[in-house]
């Protein structure tokens, strides 16, 4: 009885001295390092004769860490294919082995004549932990026990690092995506709206001698130069950094109407608002948003379209509507996407609209006015509408 209290309590204590190196694991910074230390964990606490650490390279298991060369020198421990021997059987099923006699087992591929026994315990997708010995029979149950704690270790440590490295290259990705939007931002911004403004001066200085053909083609030039104008003021929209609504503010349907009708309709347009109610959202954004609904039913529709704001009634929510032609029903859930536009527009109005109605968390959808026009159904089922009388 003392000598099974005995083993019991080396056994114990043994698993105490692998949590403790599982706290050294926490402090290391590659995988290299916690494969390092866990080699001379299983040499010094668990007395393996030797261990080695398979990695997986795209096809194979290649030895990264050997400590001991008892039984097999170190620069002769070769890599093994996915499913080749004991050690890709326990990668491939990532159930461990324990082998007596590793020259007698169907399943192992012995690297050497002189390996007696061994185990195997699977690393999960990294690869596989091997301990071996010259002696047949010298690992029991407590052994694979002990090793099977030992790469639950490893496991979790090479994760954290694998993880803290994937936000570190996304971080940076993310930081170098921030840069080339602000690039681009002081492009559209002052590069191209600059020569866009000469263009527009000349043209006001040809205009005042210009004859009738003159002048049509003109106005053909300015059209362009306003649609080009629209499409840096979308852009510069798109590339807005971010499109979450950090602090929403109450803002009132009729005024958040009446401030988009200003920017995005024509004198000859007319707007009926049976919207008076509130919600809680970030104003610039949603005055935008619905700039776009308005200029789109513009484009559309004709500059003397009628437009419609008003409640749903079967929802949170509220409707814009136009007695325009209409979007062929075939092409109604393609009007949100970056670049769709069936009529010469930026295609990217409507999708600016789709971003922001997302960003508060509501969401929008593309069906038939009651006069055969477009309507676009706004959903506050995610937002915090106040009232939607």
């Amino acid at each position: 009885m003392t000598g099974e209290r005995t083993e019991r309590t080396g056994y114990s204590l043994k698993i105490r001295a692998l949590h403790d190196v599982a706290v050294d694991l926490v402090t290391c910074e590659s995988d290299r390092e916690v494969f390092e230390r866990a080699v001379e964990a299983a040499a010094e606490l668990l007395e393996f004769d030797q261990s080695v650490i398979y990695v997986r390279e795209i096809d194979r298991l290649v030895p990264e860490v050997v400590t001991g060369s008892e039984v097999v020198p170190e620069d002769e421990v070769p890599p093994f294919d996915l499913d080749q021997g004991a050690i890709g059987h326990a990668y491939q099923t990532g159930d461990s082995i324990l082998t007596e006699d590793v020259q007698t087992d169907e399943v192992s591929e012995p690297i050497s004549p002189d390996i007696g026994s061994g185990l195997c315990v699977p690393l999960g997708e990294v690869g596989v932990f091997n301990a071996v010995s010259d002696t047949p029979g010298e690992f029991d149950e407590e052994d694979l026990a002990l090793g099977e704690i030992l790469a639950a270790h490893v496991t979790t440590a090479v994760g954290r690092i694998q993880s803290e490295a994937e936000i570190r290259r996304q971080k940076r990705e993310l930081e170098r995506k921030s840069e080339r939007l602000e690039e681009f931002a002081s492009i559209l911004s002052h590069d191209l709206r600059s020569p866009l403004s000469v263009a527009s001066g000349w043209l006001d200085l040809l205009e005042a001698d210009a004859t009738d053909e003159q002048l049509t083609a003109i106005g053909n030039v300015e059209r362009a130069l306003d649609r080009m104008e629209t499409l840096i003021d979308d852009l510069l929209v798109v590339s807005r950094e971010g499109w979450t609504v950090e602090n929403p503010r109450t803002v009132d349907g009729q005024r958040l109407v009446a401030d988009a009708w200003a920017g995005g309709a024509t004198d000859d347009a007319t707007l009926d608002c049976e919207w008076s109610g509130t919600v809680r959202g970030d104003p610039d954004l949603l005055v935008q948003a619905f700039e776009n609904l308005f200029r789109n039913a513009v484009d559309h529709a004709g500059p003397s379209v009628t437009v419609r704001v008003s409640p749903l009634e079967d929802a949170e929510g509220i409707y814009v509507a136009d007695d325009g032609p209409g979007i062929p029903e075939d092409e109604r859930d393609d009007v949100f996407e970056m670049g769709v536009s069936n009529d010469g527009g930026t295609g990217l109005g409507l999708a600016i609209v789709e971003r922001v109605v997302s960003a508060h968390g509501w969401s929008v959808s593309a069906g038939e006015s009651e006069h055969g026009g477009a309507q676009f159904e706004m959903r506050f089922d995610g937002g915090t509408p106040e009232g939607n009388s």
